[in-house]
């Protein structure tokens, strides 16, 4: 698709649930976008920028949607921290602090591939009426020319609100961050190889970091890993065993 066609689709669109995109390999395609805007001072530190290009996971999107199109309630992957800068139109956030499960959220989903929550417009629709006082998220209209900042591990979901909503995100990982960043990558078996590469690049980089207490993560980790291999192998024994007697 052109953009010329989607633009004219964002203006004319009806949809309950209009296309919304990310590209996150925009400055693969027009380079020169990467010339006209620099992170925010406050943001510059990124420990994931020690990665190589190869090892980094996705980290930079350009955003364009339409009007009802938005992002349903998540958490930024790794427990990275994010800034998003709206370059025209106007976006509703609302976000909730690591330690609350907010209301519409599957937690059987936190940890899958998938979505934990319905579609950002349904829940605006649906679940946003419905919330008894405790339960109101913080909320944010964000306007052209604003950069919002969501703090590692926040819930957050995003509304846009007019015709043509444009954006630029990046996710990053401050050394303040960067102990939820790596239990994170540490907990789950599919990231591990993302974590070692993590820490072999930033340990020699930044000697400052906590690493005592990384190393003692990981050997705990390592230990876990092991005991649950060694009740894996005496399940698969026993089923061995009464499989041969019977």
């Amino acid at each position: 698709m052109r953009m010329s066609d989607y633009l004219a689709y964002c203006a004319a669109n009806c949809d309950a649930k209009p296309l919304y995109l990310f590209d996150n390999r925009f400055e693969q395609r027009v380079p020169e976008m990467l010339a006209d805007y620099s992170p925010p001072e406050h943001f510059a530190d990124d420990l994931f920028e020690l990665l190589s290009a190869e090892d980094r996971p996705d980290w930079r999107w350009f955003l364009v949607g339409p009007a009802r199109s938005g992002s349903a309630l998540h958490q930024d992957p790794h427990r990275t921290s994010a800034w998003n800068a709206l370059l025209t139109g106007r976006k509703r956030w609302v976000l909730y602090p690591p330690d609350v499960i907010p209301p519409g959220v599957d937690e059987t989903l936190i940890d899958s591939e998938y979505y934990a929550a319905p579609d950002a417009l349904r829940w605006f629709l649906e679940y946003y009426p419905r919330l008894p006082p405790e339960q109101r998220p913080l909320e944010i209209i964000q306007h052209a020319g604003e950069t919002i900042f969501v703090p590692s591990g926040w819930w957050h979901a995003v509304l846009n609100l007019d015709a043509i909503n444009v954006a630029i995100t990046h996710n990053f990982c401050t050394p303040r961050t960067f102990g939820n960043v790596y239990a994170e990558l540490l907990s789950k078996p599919s990231n591990r190889s993302l974590c070692r590469d993590f820490v072999r690049c930033v340990r020699p980089a930044r000697p400052e970091l906590p690493w005592q207490a990384v190393d003692a993560a990981c050997l705990a980790s390592q230990q876990q890993q092991q005991q649950q291999q060694q009740q894996t192998s005496d399940s698969d024994t026993d089923s061995d065993s009464t499989s041969s007697s019977s």
